[in-house]
């Protein structure tokens, strides 16, 4: 893996954890007074199933780039602006989701879309696909986790393996990212 596409990895991973933790902080906020559960419990069922569940994500991601990569390039040709094209994309995403216009409160949820759906337009256009697929892995990720105090309960396992899983993606992004570089001291050496 080239040093370039392992920061690319690293990138789309901290979007996607940003991304996450604001829509997840949003809906907390909205709904203090509400007990809610996150997550899926899909990926706790069993070993198959929590590999069936991250492949499927992965398979997701690939796909929603891919739609989202022709989607924006139809867009940059029919408005001819980056920006114009990026805001007609978010909202078209937008409205083909079915979970915000179920919602009773479909303003609010179609205004954290649009805003997810923005920033990843936006990771498009300026560093690729690849960082884009990478967040979007990661967003889809993190609802996977199913973590509490109690670890030997039965889904803390599936929420482990799926910690493990992007703590190993984000470090070894990160250590291909280096590069020919040492992470400590020594200088980079440059390869002909």
């Amino acid at each position: 893996m080239d040093a370039q596409v392992g920061a690319h990895i690293l990138i789309g991973a901290a979007v996607g954890c940003c991304i996450w933790t604001f829509a997840s902080g949003v809906e907390v906020f909205r709904h203090a007074d509400e007990l809610r559960a996150g997550g899926e419990l899909r990926s706790a069922l069993g070993a198959r199933e929590w590999l069936a569940d991250h492949a499927g994500t992965l398979a997701g991601a690939l796909n929603t780039g891919l739609v989202g990569f022709f989607t924006i390039f139809g867009m940059r040709t029919l408005f001819r602006r980056d920006i114009f094209a990026a805001i007609g994309a978010s909202v078209l995403f937008t409205a083909v989701q079915w979970q915000v216009f179920n919602s009773h409160d479909w303003l609010w949820h179609a205004a954290i879309y649009i805003c997810v759906f923005a920033v990843l337009i936006f990771i498009l256009l300026r560093l690729g696909f690849v960082a884009t697929m990478a967040a979007i892995f990661f967003i889809d990720s993190f609802d996977a986790i199913t973590m509490g105090l109690d670890w030997k309960a039965w889904h803390a396992a599936s929420g482990i393996a799926t910690t493990l899983l992007i703590l190993s993606i984000t470090l070894f992004a990160f250590w291909r990212s280096l590069g020919s570089r040492e992470l400590l001291g020594g200088e980079a050496t440059i390869q002909r």
